[in-house]
């Protein structure tokens, strides 16, 4: 773009033209937007430098040029008040950016900050609300277990059952829940994993398991089925 403006500018001054200089304005206003602010002011005042140049030696010289030295001198402070003023945008243009990238910033550390307010009491409430149940699981009077659907073995029980069975709550972790239970029992039970596994919670369903003196003792259980336990 810039070569084909320039060659305008030239063809039509040889021409007899007196307006094609005027397309050189553009110059400019392209660097500018295409190679940055820096580099622009350097290509730009590499331009004058040169134009100012050419215009000194035309005037004491034989240099025969498209325009006169006149025109060139014409045409030369619209173009450095041209030059000022993308200067003068592009750097408001760069602090506006500055600006919002700071803001932008400031409102992310504050968007961080409460996420990390947010997560540490999120944080706490869980703890407190799982040292409630843990509290409530390790208390209560009532055999209360989690079972692993993947080997049917015990993966949480509370005190209640090394009370209620004799065991230590180690040997009932160690084997399937269904070694524990009367023969009898055990194809009623499975009927009702069956129905756990189908998403179905039981309630009131009675079995017998065996105590570690050998006696069996009757238990209610009520159940529900959550991912892999139950």
């Amino acid at each position: 773009c810039v070569i084909a403006t320039v060659g305008y500018t030239f063809i039509e001054g040889a021409n007899g033209g007196d307006t094609g200089i005027l397309w050189v304005y553009t110059i400019p206003t392209l660097v500018f937007f295409l190679s940055g602010k820096s580099a622009a002011l350097k290509w730009s005042t590499a331009f004058i430098s040169v134009l100012i140049s050419i215009m000194i030696v035309a005037r004491y010289s034989d240099m025969v040029l498209p325009y006169s030295v006149t025109q060139l001198q014409i045409f030369l402070f619209p173009l450095l008040a041209i030059i000022v003023n993308l200067y003068v945008y592009a750097k408001l243009t760069e602090r506006n950016a500055q600006e919002l990238e700071e803001r932008t910033k400031s409102l992310r550390e504050g968007f961080e900050s409460e996420k990390a307010v947010i997560q540490e009491t999120g944080k706490k409430k869980e703890e407190a609300l799982k040292q409630e149940l843990d509290t409530f699981f390790k208390t209560t009077d009532e055999l209360m277990g989690i079972i692993s659907v993947s080997d049917n073995k015990f993966t949480g029980l509370n005190p209640a059952a090394e009370r209620i069975l004799g065991y230590s709550l180690e040997e009932i972790m160690s084997r399937p829940f269904m070694s524990f239970i009367h023969p009898q029992d055990i194809e009623k039970t499975q009927e009702s994993v069956a129905t756990l596994m189908q998403e179905k919670p039981i309630s009131n369903f009675v079995n017998r398991y065996q105590k570690k003196d050998g006696t069996y003792v009757w238990l209610m259980w009520n159940a529900t089925h959550h991912q892999n336990f139950f």
